[in-house]
């Protein structure tokens, strides 16, 4: 009996307590209000411009490039030749000189046929801008016999 009426006492103190000083909501400690500010801008990377061609006869097809006046850094290029025809000519290359304006295409043995030509701009970050294209047409036995090119 003694022991239900401490029970009973501690209790009602209990209660007399937290009625009398309610637990306050708290903030947490890890969570402090703060603010930033800043500006984003957005770049672009800006393809070569006046894309040119030289061909003809038993060499190899030349392209050629201006660099672009304006957007983000140029850290290189980036061109490919894919085949536009059954036997056209294919070939792919990474140019890390952005001071570089053009490169010279070459053909396999055999190549007969028509390709398209695209180049693209590569700046920071891995961006490339919108890929720059033109056309070579080849007619090959062992050595090119006979290139053309149009942009």
């Amino acid at each position: 009996m003694k022991r239900q009426r401490l029970a009973v006492v501690g209790l009602l103190t209990l209660a007399g307590a937290l009625m009398a000083a309610p637990p306050e909501p708290t903030t947490a400690a890890w969570t402090l209000p703060q603010q930033m500010k800043g500006t984003f801008e957005a770049g672009t990377v800006m393809p070569p411009t006046s894309l040119a061609c030289t061909a003809g006869g038993l060499q190899d097809v030349r392209f050629s490039w201006a660099l672009p006046a304006a957007g983000l850094p140029i850290t290189g290029y980036k061109w490919t030749l894919t085949p536009t025809s059954l036997a056209g000519p294919s070939d792919a290359g990474i140019i890390n000189n952005p001071g570089q304006t053009s490169v010279p295409v070459s053909f396999d043995i055999l190549a007969i046929g028509s390709a398209e030509f695209s180049i693209v701009a590569k700046g920071p970050g891995n961006w490339e801008s919108a890929p720059v294209k033109g056309r070579v047409s080849v007619l090959g036995l062992l050595i090119p016999v006979s290139t053309s090119c149009t942009v």
